[in-house]
């Protein structure tokens, strides 16, 4: 009998097997790819936004280190591209776009940032067969060479920035977010549109020189180490011409209207400090002294260098210590015959005139030339002979100190010497010898001052201040105090010295006897590392952010001034009480420093120097550490 199912209440459930297909797995690197192409457009806005940006910021400032605005605007800078590293969030392109705004940079200082990188590439690879052969590095090509090792620097450190702010969004967000959104892009484009915004109101606030600009010519820093220290380079005028010598070539400006009248491809070999006054351009090549036509079009004169060793510069009219200084000289000489035909390459010229010009050379060497006829006044050994390092001219610049007066030459020379040359003849007249010949294990250098007709003012470091006499170089009035540490220079009146000293203080001195007529701490709070401004003439003394105006009448410093975060650095220049002086990052400010009222304020797209102001007529012309040439309206009053 077949069995018959029974329905009943219980249903029976037949299961099915189920087959699940998992999720495909996307590919990391295939999503990475997709983003990188489709962000592409946007992030080459972004490139060329930093790159325009980076160069608006070259052109306003260099970061001079002494500067507190410079670390302010880093701060700044290293934050912006941190906000955009996080929008972005792409190691690719968060590397290019820092690339580019360094390129912007690099292009406002250097020129098209093409040539730098390739000559500093070819000036690795001479480094590196340098340093395999063992022979010296020339320091021109060890700048350089660092330059592409900082460029290669701030590279690495942008990859290395991005790679931690990818990591930490997959970490924190997951992978998804690891790659950029447009949004972040958008709001990075926009970002950098408002700092443009903002930067282009604040520079053309700081430019606004309609008025009071006559004219400018812009030049970057041309070689490339010019940007680290100072190179072969000048800027002199005369009523018609600013001649421009950058080292490479020499231009002819219009100093009414700044039109290139004239240039000349020429290499000089020589460094000269400040804006001196001439009738002919100059040119110091290795060989000579080439005088231009103030057109450049010819060449007037050529004057040919003294040799390294001369017999005639043994005679009676040097120092005791000449004769044995010259003998070691003459060893050197004798180990290589070819050395004698060597010519001496001057350390630095001088204009004392518009038509004399004194040479420095090595082994203390001095010459006079007569520009307007070309032909040497006299070429003798005044100074004592001593190894130059020409890599860092500063050094030894600072070490110049003379002053023409009575037709004589007084120079002040190593071990505490003072001589007085005939400044038609070159002949010595008299030898002031100084006690003490060394400090600090240094050789003493004195100060010098012009007195009267009849007499000049020696200050030394180690406390003594003497007058001596023009004519046969007595001692006339002795002021001894180991206080009296003069800085540099003083000035004095009336039978009275006024100088200030290393720690900022100033003195009023009899120059009889020493007796301290006034003493004030003109700058406190006084930093080492800064540079100290002076003029003890007008009273006038700058340090760090501060202008200070000492009247011996009032017997103390009055603050007169304060650019705030900025280092006063030029060495200010004067019509009657009005005052110019700049600061390190490019400010120029015209104050008449009797009331303290500031005429105008502007801002020079360059790094100002000690030596970057001069007056002709009624203009001041201002010269910025790339030899780019600023002509303003000195009278202006806004």
């Amino acid at each position: 009998m077949d069995e018959v199912p029974i329905p009943n209440n219980n249903p029976v459930f037949i299961k099915t097997k189920v087959t699940q297909t998992k999720p495909k797995k996307k590919s990391r690197l295939l999503e990475t790819l997709k983003n990188f192409i489709f962000m592409f457009p946007l992030a080459m806005v972004i490139c060329y936004q930093l790159y325009s940006l980076g160069y608006r910021f070259g052109e306003f400032i260099t970061f001079p280190p002494t500067s507190v605005t410079s670390y302010i605007f880093i701060g700044c800078l290293l934050l912006m591209l941190l906000v955009i590293q996080i929008l972005m969030r792409s190691i690719i392109y968060a590397v290019l776009v820092g690339i580019f705004f360094l390129a912007g940079i690099f292009s406002a200082w250097f020129g098209p940032i093409y040539d730098p990188i390739v000559n500093n590439l070819s000036s690795i690879t001479e480094i590196i067969k340098s340093a395999w052969t063992r022979k010296d590095i020339p320091f021109q090509l060890l700048v350089t060479g660092s330059m592409s090792c900082l460029f290669a620097a701030i590279i690495f450190s942008q990859f290395i920035l991005s790679l931690l702010v990818k990591s930490f969004f997959e970490l924190i967000f997951g992978k998804n977010w690891g790659d950029g959104k447009w949004m972040g892009y958008v709001g990075a484009i926009a970002l950098i549109f408002g700092i443009h915004i903002s930067f282009n109101s604040y520079h053309k606030y700081s430019n606004d020189n309609k008025e009071k600009l006559i004219w400018k010519y812009y030049q970057t820093y041309t070689p490339l180490e010019k940007f680290v220290t100072r190179t072969p380079g000048s800027v002199s005028y005369n009523e018609n011409y600013i001649w421009v010598n950058n080292g490479n070539k020499v231009l002819a400006l219009n100093i009414e209207n700044g039109k290139v009248e004239g240039e000349k491809i020429i290499n000089s070999e020589v460094i000269c400090k400040g804006i001196s006054k001439s009738h002919y351009p100059i040119v110091a090549t290795k060989e000579r002294f080439i005088i231009l036509s103030p057109t450049l079009e010819t060449s007037l004169f050529e004057i040919v260098y003294p040799y390294k060793y001369d017999p005639s510069d043994e005679n009676e009219n040097q120092a005791s210590d000449t004769a044995k200084l010259n003998s070691e000289v003459k060893s050197e000489i004798s180990e290589n015959n070819t050395e004698d035909k060597e010519l001496l390459i001057p350390l630095t010229y001088k204009m004392i005139d518009e038509e004399t010009l004194l040479a420095f050379f090595e082994y203390g060497k001095m010459g006079l030339y007569n520009i307007t006829n070309g032909t040497e006044m006299w070429c003798n050994k005044i100074e004592s002979s001593n190894k130059i390092n020409r890599i860092f001219p500063d050094k030894y610049l600072d070490e110049i100190s003379y002053l023409v007066n009575n037709k004589k030459l007084i120079v002040s020379c190593k071990n505490g010497f003072v001589k007085s040359i005939d400044i038609k003849t070159g002949k010595t007249d008299w030898t002031y010898e100084h006690s003490v010949a060394r400090i600090g294990g240094k050789p003493q250098l004195g100060y010098l001052s012009k007195n009267d007709d009849r007499s000049l003012v020696v200050s030394f470091k180690t406390g003594e201040i003497v007058t001596l006499g023009y004519k046969d170089g007595h001692v006339i009035h002795k002021a001894i105090n180991e206080k009296f540490a003069a800085n540099n220079a003083s000035w004095c009146n009336e039978r009275k010295a006024h100088f200030i000293t290393d720690e900022g203080l100033y003195y009023e001195i009899q120059l009889d006897g020493g007796n301290i007529e006034n003493r004030i701490n003109a700058l406190p709070n006084k930093a080492e590392f800064y540079p100290m401004i002076q003029d003890n003439e007008n009273g006038i003394y700058a340090h760090r952010e501060n202008i200070y105006h000492v009247s011996p009448e009032d017997g103390f410093a009055k603050l007169i001034f304060t650019s705030k975060n900025r280092t006063f650095v030029t060495k200010p220049v004067f019509v009657g009480k009005t005052m110019y002086i700049g600061t390190q990052d490019g400010w120029i400010y015209c104050i008449h420093y009797g009331s303290s009222n500031v005429k105008w304020v502007c801002h020079t797209d360059g790094e100002l120097m000690e030596d970057s102001f001069a007056i002709s007529d009624k203009k001041l012309i201002v010269k910025t550490k790339s030899d780019s040439i600023y002509v303003f309206d000195k009278d202006y009053v806004q």
